[in-house]
């Protein structure tokens, strides 16, 4: 990461400074005596880490300004200005990072630009101030040692001599100067034998997409098989099926033959069923009275065979059927000689008294009118 300007709004005795040029090499801020030189120092820290205890003393600002400011970095995750700001209540503090079109982005990526970095190796070895490098001038041997150790790594960090001598011993582990087995003639061979593996692996592979190519095109086949079986198989059902309905078919054909000789077909009433239903009810109430007239009738006969019939009225049964069919004729007649008996009667009544009146003896019966 590469810090390319700062922006003081206020912090210290710093209030609206803005300073640009900062190069990718070796930065020196310097001045007399109480410059600001240190609070400059220690802003860039604030803005990085934030607005710890340690530095408590820089705020609230001596010349008036909002608690904070702003760093215009640039690194492998783009350029950004970092700015951090004091709450009002002095009990928190608001970071926003922004890149140039305006988009904001949390904290967490200022972690990601110092390569996760922590503050005690940042103060120590990327921003130290010129007190501590002159302090360091002064010190003993054992003391100058100590001091380079907080330089290098911090009072929590493990010395850099053990760290120097851990990497000798690592490095003779991986690659012994005197040829002895060491850890790179080991992977050397595990890598001939990966190598080797790798070669017949890439064989089997290529035998693999060879035989992958050839089940592709099996199983290609197979499915067209299948449906070709598939599709002889509804052929057969349907031979079978239609052998199976050809009686039928022509029987259809005879009747459709029968059905164009008759001609067209008057079409059915809505009401033939209606029809239909009732005709079936009163041919079934016919077929009764019929079977009961049967019976009744069967019933007669066995009467009529039972009697004692005369043999003579028998004889003249058809004699006196004819005479039975003039029984109307022969009624009139009756009734027309009674008429007459009474016309006579009456003119017999009335010639006796004509008899009577004229004095004249009574006629026997039967001479009047002579």
């Amino acid at each position: 990461m590469q810090i390319q300007s700062l922006e003081i709004d206020g912090y210290g005795v710093w209030s609206g400074l803005r300073i640009e040029g900062f190069t990718a090499g070796l930065n020196v801020l310097y001045g007399p005596n109480e410059a600001g030189k240190t609070t400059l120092l220690q802003f860039v820290r604030s803005m990085l880490y934030g607005f710890t205890a340690a530095r408590q003393d820089y705020f609230p600002p001596v010349r008036g300004g909002r608690p904070g400011g702003a760093l215009n970095v640039e690194s492998s995750v783009g350029r950004y200005e970092i700015a951090r700001h004091l709450a009002d209540d002095g009990a928190g503090q608001q970071v926003i990072l922004t890149t140039p079109d305006g988009m904001r982005q949390g904290e967490h990526l200022v972690k990601a630009m110092l390569s996760d970095v922590d503050e005690a190796v940042f103060n120590n070895v990327f921003a130290v101030e010129l007190r501590e490098m002159q302090e360091l001038s002064a010190l003993g041997d054992t003391e100058a040692a100590a001091m380079l150790y907080q330089l290098t790594a911090g009072l929590d960090r493990v010395p850099l001599v053990a760290v120097l001598r851990e990497l000798a011993a690592s490095r003779n582990r991986l690659l012994d100067e005197a040829g002895r087995p060491c850890r790179w003639t080991q992977l050397t061979a595990e890598r001939e034998k990966c190598r080797s593996e790798i070669t017949e692996l890439s064989t089997l592979s290529r035998r693999f997409q060879s035989l992958a190519a050839e089940r592709n095109r099996l199983d290609a086949e197979l499915t067209r098989l299948e449906e070709e079986r598939n599709h002889a198989g509804r052929q057969v059902r349907l031979h079978e099926l239609a052998r199976a309905l050809s009686p039928r078919w022509r029987q259809q054909q005879e009747i459709d033959g029968q059905l164009a000789a008759i001609g067209p077909v008057a079409p059915m009433p809505d009401d033939a069923l209606e029809r239909l239903e009732t005709l079936n009810a009163q041919g079934q109430t016919h077929r009764r009275r019929i079977e009961e007239l049967d019976a009744e009738r069967k019933s007669l006969r066995s009467e009529a065979r039972a009697l004692n019939v005369n043999e003579d009225l028998r004889r003249h049964a058809a004699r006196v059927e004819a005479i039975l069919e003039q029984e109307p004729w022969l009624t009139g007649l009756h009734n027309q000689l009674r008429e007459i008996e009474g016309e006579i009667a009456r003119l017999e009544g009335e010639l006796t008294a004509e008899a009577d009146r004229l004095g004249l003896l009574p006629l026997p019966p039967g001479e009047g009118g002579g």
